[in-house]
C-alpha cells in the first residue's frame, strides 16, 4: 500500500537552468520550497558576464532586476514578505535569465518542458467532494526523481467502504484498494501514463464525488490569498473637464490579480494607457446612457476574457497617465488603501455607502443589500438585507468572522430577512465591534456561497459598477467512459464588475451535435466538429457583460449538475461544485 500521511500542503523543487546558447559557460539552478512553515523559491546563478545588470523573468513578468557579483554570480531569494517579493507562482511556468532582453538561462519550473534531472514532490490534502455524506480525509502525492521515475499515490482513510474509483483530468485512472478504514492507489512506471500536476484529481465513490482538489499544493499569497482591493481616482487635467478616471487592482482567493482602469464623462475616441511612460493598451470610450465610459482590463489569469489583457506589469507605485496624442487628461501614482478596520470609537467622517451584494449565482433569483452609515457623532449602523431566497438560516461572514445569522421568512408572499448592527450598543442590535469597509461580505447556507462582495468598491453588477471578488472555477466533467479518448471541461467566471460567463469544451469527442444540460433542464446544443484533424466544440453562456456568448446564462451553475448528452445517452457529468 501506499504510504498515508495526512498533512498540510507541501512543494519541493530542484531543478537546473538551461543554456540557451548566448553564453556558453553560465550556469544556474532554482529551489522552490513551499510548506506552511516556508515559502521561498531560490535561484544560484554563475558564470554569467561580472558585474553586469540581469533580470529575472516568470511567465512573461520581470519580477527581479540584480547586478551579478565581480565573479559573475548571484543569489537571489523571493519570499512573501522580502525583497525580491514572492507574490506569483513559479510552478507549471517558464523562468529565464535574461540580459539585455536576451535570454541566457532558461527552464520550465514543475511541468511539461522541465529540466533533466529535475526532482519534484507536490502533496496535496484533497477537499471534500459534493457526494452527500462524503467524510474522512485523502492526500495525493507526485514524486519524481532524478532519473526520471515519476510516481502517483492517493491514501484515503475513513472515507467509507467504497469501492473507490481515481479521475484525474475527468477520465478514469485506477480502482482503490480498500483494507478496513484505509484505501490506496499508487500509479508508477508504465501505469503513469500522463502528468497529474495542476490537473484535478477526484476520488469518486458510490454517492458522487468524495474527494476533489487539482494537485498543486496551495501556498499563501503565491496560489491562494484573502480578497483585497484598491481604488485610486487619478487626477484630471483641465483637458478632462467633469470626467473621471478610476483605477483598481483585485486580488482574488487564488492570488490572481485583476487590474483595470475606467473613464467616465470624457470625449468619445481612443485613449492611451500609460504606466510609467510605457504604453500598456488602449482605452476606447463610447457614448452610454446621456454619458460616456470606457474601461481597460488586466489579467493575471492564465485564461483572459474577451477584451481583458494580459497583466504583465505591477501597477502599484506606478504612475498612470491617460492621454490622446499629446494631450494628458488625468495622471497620477496608483497607491491604493483598501479602508482599514478604523476601531469601534473612531469610524471617522459622516458617510453613507449603500452597496448591492454580488450573486454568485446559487440562486440568481436572490438579492442581498448592505447600507453602512456613520453620523457626525461617530454612532454607527450597518443593516444587511437578503430578499427572494428560500426561507430559512443563513450565516454571514464579514472579514473572514461569523457575524450571526440572517433569517428569511416568507411574509405577504415575498421572503426576506436583515441583520443590524450599531454603534453604540442599541437594543434588538448586534454590536457594531468592527469596520466594514475594505472587508469580503459573504452570505451562506449549507448549500453554498449566495453572496460574496468587497464592500466599499461599489454596488453590484446592475447599479453603478462595483467591486466584487473575480472568481475562476475550472474543472473536468467526468467521462462515463463512453469514449475512452475524449475530454470535457466547465469553466464558471465572474469579472470585478460581477459579469458572469459559463464555459463547456469538449475534445476528441465524435463529431456531431450534443445537449448540454445543467440542473435537470437543457440549456444548449453542442456542435462538434473536426478542426485540423481534431474534433472539439465549445459553447458559452454569459450575463451582465458585453462580451458574446451562445445563450443567456440565466440560470444557477453551483452546486448543479451539468452533463454533456446525445438523446439518453451520456458522455460527460459532474455536480459542479468548488
Amino acid at each position: 500500500m501506499a504510504s498515508t500521511v495526512f498533512g498540510a500542503d507541501s512543494s519541493t523543487i530542484e531543478t537546473s537552468l538551461r543554456r540557451t546558447g548566448v553564453d556558453t559557460d553560465a550556469t544556474g539552478k532554482i529551489k522552490v520550497s513551499f510548506s506552511d512553515k516556508k515559502r521561498e523559491f531560490y535561484l544560484q546563478l554563475a558564470k554569467l558576464n561580472p558585474s553586469a545588470a540581469f533580470q529575472i523573468e516568470v511567465d512573461g513578468i520581470v519580477e527581479a532586476d540584480f547586478t551579478t557579483s565581480r565573479k559573475g554570480e548571484a543569489m537571489l531569494f523571493f519570499r512573501p514578505a522580502g525583497s525580491p517579493a514572492l507574490d506569483f507562482e513559479p510552478r507549471g511556468k517558464t523562468v529565464r535569465v535574461l540580459n539585455n532582453s536576451a535570454s541566457i538561462l532558461e527552464t520550465v519550473v514543475s511541468g511539461a518542458g522541465e529540466s533533466l534531472g529535475s526532482v519534484v514532490t507536490e502533496s496535496v490534502r484533497l477537499d471534500l467532494g459534493s457526494a452527500p455524506g462524503a467524510t474522512g480525509t485523502a492526500t495525493a502525492k507526485y514524486t519524481l526523481d532524478k532519473k526520471g521515475r515519476r510516481t502517483l499515490s492517493i491514501s484515503l482513510l475513513k472515507a467509507g467502504v467504497g469501492p473507490f474509483s481515481l479521475y484525474v483530468g475527468g477520465l478514469p485512472r485506477g480502482n482503490f484498494t480498500v483494507h478496513g478504514t484505509k484505501a490506496s492507489l499508487l500509479l508508477s512506471g508504465s501505469l503513469l501514463t500522463f502528468d497529474p500536476r495542476g490537473q484535478v484529481v477526484d476520488v469518486v465513490g458510490p454517492a458522487g464525488i468524495v474527494f476533489s482538489s487539482e494537485l498543486t499544493a496551495a501556498v499563501t499569497g503565491v496560489n491562494t490569498a484573502s480578497p483585497t482591493f484598491g481604488i485610486v481616482i487619478l487626477p484630471a487635467k483641465a483637458s478632462a473637464g467633469s470626467g473621471q478616471a478610476k483605477a483598481k487592482l483585485v486580488i482574488d482567493d487564488h492570488a490572481r490579480k485583476h487590474f483595470s482602469i475606467e473613464l467616465e464623462d470624457v470625449p468619445t475616441g481612443t485613449y492611451d494607457l500609460l504606466v510609467d511612460d510605457i504604453d500598456v493598451g488602449d482605452i476606447t470610450v463610447v457614448s452610454d446612457s446621456g454619458s460616456t465610459k470606457g474601461e481597460r482590463e488586466f489579467t493575471s489569469n492564465d485564461i483572459s476574457d474577451e477584451g481583458e489583457l494580459p497583466l504583465t506589469f505591477d501597477p502599484s507605485g506606478r504612475t498612470l497617465t491617460v492621454s490622446q496624442g499629446a494631450t494628458i487628461y488625468f495622471s497620477g501614482p496608483f497607491n491604493p488603501a483598501a479602508p482599514a478596520a478604523s476601531g469601534v470609537s473612531n469610524f471617522g467622517a459622516a458617510t453613507r455607502i449603500q452597496e448591492d451584494l454580488s450573486s454568485t449565482g446559487i440562486d440568481n433569483a436572490g438579492t442581498a443589500k448592505a447600507d453602512f452609515r456613520v453620523d457626525r457623532k461617530d454612532r454607527a449602523r450597518l443593516n444587511i438585507e437578503l430578499e427572494d431566497v428560500a426561507a430559512g438560516t443563513y450565516g454571514l461572514t464579514i472579514g473572514g468572522n461569523s457575524r450571526g445569522n440572517i433569517q428569511t421568512v416568507s411574509v405577504d408572499g415575498r421572503v426576506g430577512g436583515e441583520i443590524e448592527f450599531a454603534y453604540p450598543s442599541e437594543a434588538g442590535k448586534s454590536t457594531l465591534s468592527f469596520d466594514p469597509r475594505g472587508l469580503l461580505i459573504e452570505i451562506s447556507s449549507p448549500a453554498g456561497v449566495y453572496f460574496s462582495h468587497l464592500f466599499g468598491g461599489g454596488t453590484a453588477t446592475g447599479g453603478s459598477g462595483g467591486t466584487v471578488i473575480p472568481f475562476d472555477l475550472r474543472l473536468p466533467l467526468l467521462s462515463s467512459g463512453l469514449d475512452a479518448d475524449a475530454t470535457a471541461k466547465a469553466s464558471y467566471r465572474q469579472k470585478s464588475s460581477g459579469a458572469l460567463k459559463l464555459g463547456i469544451e469538449t475534445e476528441k469527442l465524435p463529431a456531431g451535435t450534443y445537449q448540454i444540460w445543467v440542473g435537470g433542464t437543457q440549456r444548449g446544443t453542442l456542435t462538434v466538429a473536426a478542426i485540423a484533424g481534431e474534433t472539439s466544440g465549445q459553447f458559452t453562456f454569459a450575463i451582465g457583460g458585453d462580451e458574446t456568448a451562445d445563450a443567456l446564462l440565466d440560470f444557477s451553475v453551483l452546486d448543479q449538475e451539468i452533463s454533456i448528452r446525445q438523446g439518453d445517452t451520456i458522455y460527460f457529468n459532474r455536480t459542479f461544485a468548488p
